[in-house]
């Protein structure tokens, strides 16, 4: 009994030491891992911001500005070579005195596809011969209400309208010219002709 009691004994001071040497290792352990410095903590690998990707340089691009255009100096036509010629040649004979051949020549310019306003100072050319040189004054009268409608606000509207007048007076129509006279005067305030015409309406008018 003695025996079996201290076996017992020393095996419950052989398990408490036991017991004793193990709880001392892990407490050594444990402290032993807290003293330990802590280990860094490698941070966590960044990915790297995004690079753009290189632009590549493109040339501005310049628009050229377009040239000034400028009109060609273009060889006139031949109808209108046709007309200048024509009052060319029929101005020499009004200047000879062949005042058939220049009217005749007048008349063949306005045939020619020319402007408005040269074509009616070929009109009036032959309008004239025919009242003061040919003695045709109905001819006449046709010939400057021709020349009138062709260019009826031009510059040469107001002998066109003092034409019409006097060709009226030639042809003894006292009624048709004061008419003539009375439109003149109201489109012509400022003419040169406007105190003759004047007068004119006057007597006229008597």
């Amino acid at each position: 009994m003695h025996v079996a009691a201290g076996v017992l004994l020393a095996l419950a001071v052989v398990g408490s030491a036991a017991a004793a040497v193990g709880s001392l290792a892990a407490l050594r352990a444990y402290w032993e891992a807290r003293q330990a410095p802590t280990a860094t903590r490698q941070p966590k690998p960044q990915r790297p911001p995004p690079v753009a990707p290189a632009r590549e340089h493109v040339a501005p691009v310049v628009v050229a500005e377009a040239p000034a255009l400028t009109a060609p100096v273009l060889a006139p036509e031949p109808q209108t070579r046709a007309f200048a010629d024509l009052l060319e040649r029929a101005n020499r004979l009004r200047a000879q005195r062949r005042w058939r051949a220049a009217e005749t020549l007048y008349v063949r310019a306005l045939e020619q596809q020319a402007a408005l306003g040269p074509r009616s100072a070929a009109a009036l050319a032959a309008a004239e011969l025919r009242l003061s040189q040919l003695g045709r004054p109905r001819a006449a009268l046709a010939m400057f209400e021709h020349a009138l409608r062709l260019d009826p606000d031009g510059p040469l509207a107001e002998q066109g309208r003092h034409g019409i007048a006097q060709a009226h007076r030639a042809l003894g129509n006292a009624r048709a010219e004061a008419r003539a006279l009375e439109a003149f005067v109201a489109a012509h305030s400022h003419s040169t002709m406007r105190a003759r015409a004047e007068e004119r309406l006057r007597v006229l008018r008597e």
